[in-house]
């Protein structure tokens, strides 16, 4: 028996033994139901709760109004458990949700071929006061995630210039346009020049959001631009 195989075994049962070890002190919690019967793929879900997530066609993704944007991939409709995991994420500082949530939108985005050519995902940015108080920056998250299956960089190319309130907040698509124009900006016309880009974020409703990030990008240079959110309406 030669030297490899066994450096093989060794290697494999020492790294058995450190996920019992890890499964030990660390025991697996479901993120949305709290069930303890081991981890689905992608972990932080059990199987049932990742069996029931409401995926959707990345073919026909929801309608989100004319706009700069060449496409989007909306993984997950906004309900139970996916809207759990959202809310987790983006409220409840939980970074974990982040991993079902990349792993769900990653099938999507292969599935529709859109991984193809990009140069770079980008986060839409929080304010940095938001980010404080959450404790966490939720499309950055998720973003890093989903760079790690794609394989494709992320890039902190825009800034958010000011707060706005909540989209599920504004009365009308005109209000949302308006409540968000100029509160987005790019923070190196260099580096976006000639690029196709995917912006990366928790959530689309109205798409008032994605469209101004993607109007600036453009505005800056960039080819072409592209949505990836995890759950959307519609």
């Amino acid at each position: 028996m030669g030297a490899e195989p066994v450096v093989h075994d060794v290697t494999r049962a020492l790294r058995e033994l450190a996920g019992a070890a890890l499964d030990l002190l660390y025991p697996f919690e479901c993120l949305v139901c709290g069930a303890c019967d081991g981890p689905a793929r992608p972990p932080a879900l059990c199987r049932a709760c990742d069996a029931a997530l409401p995926r959707r066609d990345p073919r026909h993704p929801p309608p989100i109004g004319a706009g700069p944007l060449a496409g989007r991939v909306v993984a997950l409709a906004l309900a139970p458990p996916a809207s759990d995991l959202v809310y987790q994420l983006k409220y409840g500082g939980a970074v974990a949700a982040a991993l079902p949530l990349a792993a769900a939108l990653e099938a999507a985005v292969r599935a529709g071929g859109f991984e193809r050519e990009l140069d770079a995902l980008v986060p839409v940015p929080v304010f940095w006061l938001k980010a404080w108080l959450r404790g966490v920056d939720h499309a950055g998250a998720l973003a890093t995630e989903l760079a790690r299956g794609l394989r494709i960089p992320v890039r902190r190319l825009l800034s958010r210039r000011r707060p706005t309130v909540a989209q599920g907040q504004a009365r009308s698509p005109a209000e949302r346009a308006r409540q968000v124009r100029g509160a987005f900006a790019v923070r190196s016309p260099r580096r976006v020049q000639g690029r196709v880009l995917a912006l990366v974020d928790d959530v689309v409703t109205s798409g008032a959001t994605a469209q101004e990030c993607a109007r600036v990008l453009l505005a800056a240079g960039a080819r072409r631009v592209v949505l990836f959110a995890a759950a959307g309406n519609g």
